[in-house]
């Protein structure tokens, strides 16, 4: 899992994410601890990965936002459970619909 904030100018690695890890899943999420914003994207979502040309410069971890990236859904939930308390419910996107993988024993 890795969380990319603009802390430490974190555009280019969380692009440099997504596009290694096309089938992973994104959460985007305020950055104040005490938000209740969380939705979830595939990795590959053009409104999170930078495919799409109308986006600036520290777009995606500037400003108001985060990223969370993992390979498995289920890890941002448990991420969302610890960090996001008023997280409820989390949301997945509309456009890209994620789908968590199936838990294995």
């Amino acid at each position: 899992m890795a969380v990319f904030d603009n802390v430490d100018n974190d555009d280019r690695s969380y692009l440099t994410w997504v596009n290694n890890f096309s089938n992973g899943f994104v959460a985007n999420a305020l950055r104040a601890p005490n938000s209740n914003y969380f939705v979830i994207h595939q990795s590959n979502c053009s409104t999170i990965n930078g495919s799409k040309k109308d986006y600036t410069e520290d777009s995606f971890t500037k400003n108001d936002y985060i990223k969370i990236c993992t390979h498995h859904y289920h890890e941002l939930i448990h991420w969302a459970q610890d960090n996001r308390l008023r997280s409820k419910p989390i949301k997945n996107y509309g456009t890209c619909k994620p789908q968590a993988e199936p838990l294995t024993a």
